[in-house]
């Protein structure tokens, strides 16, 4: 493709050295962990960064999602955007990392592993990804021109052109950044090639690749035949984009097929009319139904249903002894059968009536002289709603138990009772807690660590959000700090775990933090902080001082500053850590002393501190936790949003 000639670009003479942030698996163990921190170089969850050709293939081949290569990282760190939801591999690297077949085969690998492309997608992929980076290389950052002299052989010309290229790319040229994306759009991949050159006449050239004349041989003429046209351009010729067909995703459907529920489904049909059963049921046969059931005595019809349950049925309204709606009310009653969509048959056309069955459970009804194509119409909507219905709840179910399971393991990871009575006997402390997440699984994670016979450390941190994701951080953390050869200083510590869960965490994800090494026999308190609600001791003389926990939160940046922080606690003093879940979790009516006494009023650490303050002076740590949370819940609105941790510490 002809374009004009590109002016080199304005940093390529420039030399950054690659940021160096270590990534951890914190699924391995301690010596593992620290091997893996003098690997490969990372910057943010799935991000890694090289500079060498072969470092580059190894990073796609092994899974990497956001690969920054070159010298300039600076540069190349503000062109890749962040990984979202859909991507599938983002390459921000130096167009001569990204030249040549064999390049262009790694990244077709590495896409070809990441998503489920058809046969024939796989190798228009790499062709294509050849053609569409040579061009945007050559002609658009190198700006080189394609155009040839007629009075010059071909060969010659391309034998002298390929060394040109070849002399561009080991120039300070060949270090301008390509930007590859790749994401998922529902079932196509959508791949983004841009280049950093001048652009050229994006209009005429669409124009002149769709003229029959054409040769496709090589080029954007090879492209465009092999795309049939998806196609475009953008920017001035500087982002092309195309489009190929994936695999779609086996996925097991919550509903069989018409078929296979006509086969399956229980249908049970009460009526004292015997007419009126055999059309009904010649209905259903003639559909296809295998499982039909007809009854002319109600209590018989409920006795069969709890020997085994129906999946729909249809009951007449006027019937001797017991009447629909009276075995309808039956049906709703029992907890096995209460789900199961009844149908009315009646030709009683009094509106009464129908509100009364609609009123007692009933989905709908079906107007005698029974219409076989209404029949099945009518019943067939409801039997496909209670089979979701029933699906829903099985699913439901599941999903409470690997909950449930996940909750108990999340648990597992806090410091178990019999550890903690251990500590507090042996450091004379007298201690309690308070964990409560506001859904299944909880973002809060707190812990309390024998160091040796006069120290222990207490940790508390809070992740942004809720459930899974959040609970996985706290995982993470918890292999984080046991994998930390010295937790005694505070300072050092916090910066460890900054660097560590910068690389691990989400876009916009944080943790707020208190992490500290008590002296247990001097009181000594040494603490870092970063986002979180104060301390408070409270003294044994009744008075309260809070201790400063601001500063920035775990994750946020690379590299944080952490101030160190210092305190000191007397016999009968109690250290309290709490959750912002505690501080920040609306309430109602009025609270303690006053405080509070607009709905939806929060808290705050003005509230907390007089909840403190006007409580009795002589408390146990339980006894202080216990009326604390006894004042929260007496005014919080309910469920509390947030996460609720509490941990109190008092010497002895």
């Amino acid at each position: 493709m002809s374009r004009p000639l590109a002016a080199p670009h304005p940093q390529a003479n420039q030399v950054a050295k690659p940021m160096n942030n270590p990534a951890v698996n914190t699924a391995l163990a301690t010596p593992l962990m620290a091997a893996r921190r003098s690997q490969g170089r990372m910057q943010s969850h799935g991000t890694v960064s090289g500079t060498g050709e072969e470092e580059l293939k190894t990073a796609l081949a092994t899974g990497a999602k956001r690969l920054l290569f070159g010298k300039l990282a600076n540069e190349l760190a503000r062109l890749a955007p962040e990984m979202s939801l859909h991507d599938v591999l983002i390459v921000a690297a130096e167009g001569r990392l990204l030249h040549g077949e064999a390049m262009a085969k790694a990244l077709a690998d590495a896409i070809h592993h990441r998503v489920y492309l058809t046969a024939e997608a796989r190798p228009v992929l790499q062709l294509v990804l050849y053609e569409l980076l040579s061009n945007a290389i050559e002609h658009g950052n190198l700006g080189l021109s394609s155009t040839r002299k007629a009075e010059v052989n071909e060969a010659d010309w391309f034998e002298a052109y390929h060394a040109t290229v070849k002399v561009e790319l080991a120039s300070p040229k060949g270090r301008i950044p390509i930007l590859l994306t790749c994401r998922q759009a529902g079932s196509d991949l959508v791949v983004r090639i841009e280049d950093r050159g001048m652009g050229f006449a994006v209009r005429q050239q669409m124009l002149d690749m769709q003229k029959p004349e054409v040769p496709t041989g090589r080029g954007l003429a090879l492209v465009f035949g092999l795309l049939n046209n998806r196609l475009t351009y953008s920017a001035g010729g500087r982002v092309v984009e195309f489009r190929l067909p994936t695999r779609p995703r086996q996925e097991t459907s919550l509903l069989p097929s018409q078929a296979v529920m006509r086969a399956q489904a229980k249908v049970m049909v009460v009526d004292d009319q015997n007419t009126i059963l055999q059309v009904v049921k010649q209905a259903f046969l003639g559909a296809g139904y295998q499982h039909v059931q007809v009854f002319q005595d109600g209590h018989a019809a409920m006795d069969a249903m709890r020997r085994q349950r129906p999946d729909v049925v249809l009951l007449d309204v006027l019937m001797p002894e017991l009447d629909g709606f009276a075995l309808c009310k039956m049906i709703k009653a029992d907890p096995l059968l209460k789900d199961v969509p009844v149908l009315f048959l009646t030709s009683a056309s009094d509106a009464q009536h129908r509100a009364q069955g609609f009123g007692l459970g009933a989905v709908d009804y079906v107007a005698k002289p029974v219409a076989p194509t209404e029949l099945m119409t009518r019943c067939e909507t409801h039997l496909m709603n209670g089979l979701m219905l029933q699906k829903l709840h099985q699913f439901a179910g599941r999903m409470q138990d690997d909950l449930a399971r996940a909750r108990n393991f999340q648990h597992d990871l806090l410091p178990a009772a019999e550890a903690l009575t251990s500590l507090a006997a042996a450091h004379g402390l007298d201690l309690a807690t308070i964990y409560q997440g506001c859904e299944s699984l909880a973002g809060d994670y707190w812990t309390l660590l024998p160091l040796d016979a006069d120290h222990v450390a207490l940790c508390l941190v809070d992740f942004t959000g809720h459930g899974v994701v959040a609970a996985l951080n706290t995982v993470q953390l918890h292999a984080l700090l046991h994998s930390e050869d010295d937790l005694s200083n505070p300072v050092q510590v916090a910066k460890n775990l900054n660097s560590h869960l910068h690389a691990l965490l989400g876009v916009a994800s944080f943790a707020t933090f208190v992490y500290g090494v008590l002296n247990t026999r001097t009181g000594a308190l040494a603490y870092a902080s970063g986002g979180a609600p104060p301390m408070f001791i409270r003294h044994a003389n009744g008075k309260l001082t809070m201790l400063d926990c601001t500063g920035l939160p775990l994750g946020l940046d690379a590299t944080i500053e952490v101030l160190p922080r210092r305190a000191a606690l007397a016999p009968g003093d109690t250290l309290l850590m709490v959750s912002d879940g505690l501080t920040d979790s609306p309430h109602h009516g009025t609270m303690c002393n006053g405080v509070c006494d607009l709905t939806h009023e929060r808290w705050g650490i003005e509230g907390l501190q007089s909840v403190l303050q006007s409580l009795p002076r002589a408390l146990s740590a339980s006894e202080l936790l216990t009326q604390m949370l006894d004042a929260f819940y007496a005014t919080v609105n309910l469920p509390v949003p947030d996460d609720l941790t509490a941990v109190a510490i008092r010497l002895k």
